[in-house]
């Protein structure tokens, strides 16, 4: 069975290992040698650090509820309205923000009870709050959360590897076996991967510039030669046709036409004979679009 084919599996099983599918993911990206992948699994195995940002599906609204008591009156659970807390404290007391290993969230949903989760605030916060909130005794405040977001948490996580694995299926069938070389352009696999997993709208221009073409960590800059030729290279364009492209722009510009020049535009009509045969003709076409894009880019007049 093939990696990617694997990895599937793992993914639509009823009682996947999802620890074990991230590892699978692992092996995925030292094969595509991206490293994003790579980051990505190791923060789900291990946890998040506290300055690195979580993804969207570990960010949960929650409620917090507190314990009043008095021995005359009597107790009760009450809610605890968000405003009661300065600003700066809404949101911290409002969310929760799942960066823990998936594997204790695995042990949690695996617990014999349908009990919501509790995450208890600061007593001396409580404290603070309870008289806010009610004229019996502030035991303890918590902030409350149903375990159908850890189910959530980890349901998301199957379907966007599985998401991501099938687009990359669809551009060589056989990335996750090929050892040593590229089996798919790093540009589209930073695509597949930041749509997929992040949810992100990927594009290939820089947000708000129109000079600048980045994709994995590779620039192309509006007038730099040597910019557009490392990333043609990088997605999979033969050295030869990016010197034939250099000797097009230099006469275009020798003619000072402006815009596209006609040696460009020859080149560019012609751009799907050279890329590499990477992955099949899916992988071709999306070296070819990143490809014109970058001279684009490089000429000053991108989209």
């Amino acid at each position: 069975m093939s990696l990617l084919a694997e990895i599937q599996r793992e993914c639509v099983a009823k009682e996947g290992d999802v620890s074990r599918l991230l590892r699978l993911c692992l092996q995925l990206s030292a094969r595509l040698k991206h490293e994003p992948l790579k980051e990505w699994v190791l923060h789900e195995l291990n946890g998040y650090p506290d300055d690195v940002a979580l993804p969207d599906y570990r960010i949960a609204r929650t409620r917090s509820r507190g314990f009043f008591a008095d021995r005359f009156v009597g107790q009760a659970t009450l809610d605890i309205p968000m405003k009661v807390l300065d600003e700066p404290l809404r949101t911290r007391f409002s969310e929760a923000r799942l960066g823990n290993p998936i594997r204790e969230y695995e042990e949690l949903l695996s617990a014999d009870t349908n009990d919501n989760l509790q995450m208890p605030w600061p007593q001396e916060l409580a404290f603070f709050v309870g008289p806010k909130v009610s004229q019996l005794q502030c035991i303890r405040i918590w902030q409350e959360l149903p375990r159908s977001v850890l189910a959530g948490l980890v349901d998301t996580v199957k379907t966007r590897v599985l998401s991501m694995t099938l687009e990359i299926e669809s551009l060589n069938p056989q990335a996750g076996e090929i050892v040593g070389t590229l089996p798919i352009p790093e540009p589209a696999v930073a695509q597949i991967f930041n749509t997929n997993i992040y949810g992100g709208q990927v594009g290939n221009l820089a947000a708000g510039s129109s000079g600048v073409v980045q994709n994995a960590g590779d620039l192309v800059l509006h007038g730099d030669l040597e910019s557009l030729k490392n990333y043609l290279q990088k997605i999979g364009i033969e050295k030869e046709s990016i010197s034939e492209l250099a000797d097009a722009l230099n006469a275009d510009a020798a003619n000072a036409s402006g815009g596209i020049g006609t040696r460009v535009a020859t080149w560019l009509a012609s751009i799907g004979s050279k890329a590499k045969k990477l992955g099949g003709e899916a992988a071709v076409q999306i070296a070819v679009g990143l490809a014109t894009q970058a001279v684009l880019t490089y000429l000053g007049i991108a989209k």
